[in-house]
This record gives structure tokens, sequence and C-alpha cells, in this order.
């Protein structure tokens, strides 16, 4: 991340609050969490962008739920307009590979929707399988 997300203190510096006080270390366990979550969407996002396999999808959107919950959760000791910036940011990543997820998720399920089908009925089953397909190689080249 290239801004400091965490707000300065209100004294005459702009500097933090000393390592000791209690909002200091609120503070560093906000970066740290947001840290970690950064590494994980770095980490996965080969994986999802390839789009061989869902879990990276998967594994990139729940690091994008984990760091909207730290940013509000650590929303008292982060500046405001760049915390604001970087939500706005993972909501947009988290709606797009949303998206693929949800498609990924049904995919996973049309081979055991085939049990409930009669055999004549099959041939719908592969029309919805090519459409779901369809739609997740279009949602992902749009990614």
């Amino acid at each position: 991340m290239s801004v400091s997300l965490i707000e300065p203190s209100r004294g005459s510096q702009s500097q933090l609050p000393l390592p000791s006080s209690p909002q200091a270390n609120w503070a560093s366990l906000g970066l740290l969490r947001l840290q970690t979550q950064a590494q994980q969407l770095k980490i996965n996002e080969p994986l999802a962008w390839e789009g061989l396999h869902p879990e990276g999808v998967h594994r990139m959107r729940v690091a994008t739920r984990r760091v909207s919950a730290a940013i509000e959760l650590f929303s008292d000791v982060l500046a405001p307009t760049e915390a604001t910036a970087l939500l706005d940011d993972i909501h947009w990543l988290g709606g797009i590979l949303g998206n693929v997820r949800d498609l990924d998720v049904h995919l996973a399920h049309v081979a055991g929707y085939q049990n409930g089908l009669k055999r004549k009925e099959f041939s719908v089953l592969r029309v919805y399988h090519r459409k779901l397909q369809s739609n997740r190689q279009i949602a992902h080249a749009t990614s």
C-alpha cells in the first residue's frame, strides 16, 4: 500500500502515537491485519486471474471481505480518506470476484443436478452447463 492508512496523532507533529499507548497497539494490530490480507490478495491473484481453478477466486474474495471487515473494525485509527478509498476499491474488486465465484458455485453443482433428472432431461442440463461456462468465461475475461 502506497499510502499510510494509520491516521497521525493529534499532536503538533505528524507522528503515530507512542507504541506503548493502547491506540498505537490497536493501530498496529489494524495495520498488521490489513497487511496480512493484502498479502493474501497478492498470493492468490495469479491463480484467480488464470481462471483454471475456482479456488483462487474464492480465496481472493475471502480476502476482500476480510479487508472490508478490518477497515470497519479499525476505522477509529485509520485515515478516513484513504480508508474510504481502499474500501471502495475492495468493494469493486469483491463485486467482480463475486460474479465469477457465483458462476463457479453453480458449475460445481451441475453434476449433482443430474441425480434429480430423468435421462431425457439431461439435454436441458447440458444447455444450462454450457450457458454457465460461457457466462463464466465472459465474467472472467471482463474482470
